[in-house]
Parts: C-alpha cells; structure tokens; sequence
C-alpha cells in the first residue's frame, strides 16, 4: 500500500476527498463510463495525475460493464452502491491504496 503524508490532518482534508468522489461520479456518468474519457476528464478538470485519474477512470468503466441494470436512473442507490462495491472496489483499492 503506498505511503501517503499529507502537508494537512487528514480530517481537514476530507472535504476534498468528498469533492474528488463528486467530480469522479460526474465524469462517470458524463463519460458513460468509458475508462480513457473519465481519466482525461479529471485530469483535466481536476489536476489529478494521470496514473490518480486512471484508478478513478478505471472505477467508471467497472461500473458501467458490470452495475449498468442497477445504476440506471439512480448512481447513488444502495443497489448501485452495493454493485459498484462488491464489483470494483477491490480493483481501485489496489490502484490507489485507498479504501473504497
């Protein structure tokens, strides 16, 4: 797992862990899950670095192949949620060291 040190307290940095969550979900759902067009899209909309914005994009495009039935209408019902979980956090987690 990659060592992350952060120059502030995680808990003041999680506003913008939220935003980032935001603004990878919107590109998703813009990029109708294709895995190269939500990665650009962050990156270019967000700074994120390109290996950063592949984990996310990488997240878009499990979700679209795999959850497309129970996110249809509403990304952010527990059955999507549950599906996008069970389907592809393992996958992001890995990528990005994060915990999904």
């Amino acid at each position: 797992m990659p060592n992350f040190s952060y120059a502030k307290p995680v808990v003041e940095l999680f506003p913008t862990v939220v935003a980032q969550a935001r603004e990878a979900e919107a590109a998703g759902l813009s990029c109708t899950g294709n895995a190269s067009c939500i990665s650009s899209t962050l990156q270019n909309d967000t700074g994120l670095s390109p290996g950063c914005a592949d984990c996310y994009g990488s997240v878009g495009g499990c979700a679209a192949s795999n959850c497309a039935l129970q996110c249809l209408g509403d990304s952010g019902s527990s059955g999507c949620r549950n599906c996008v979980t069970s389907n592809c956090a393992a996958e992001f987690e890995i990528c990005s060291g994060w915990t999904y």
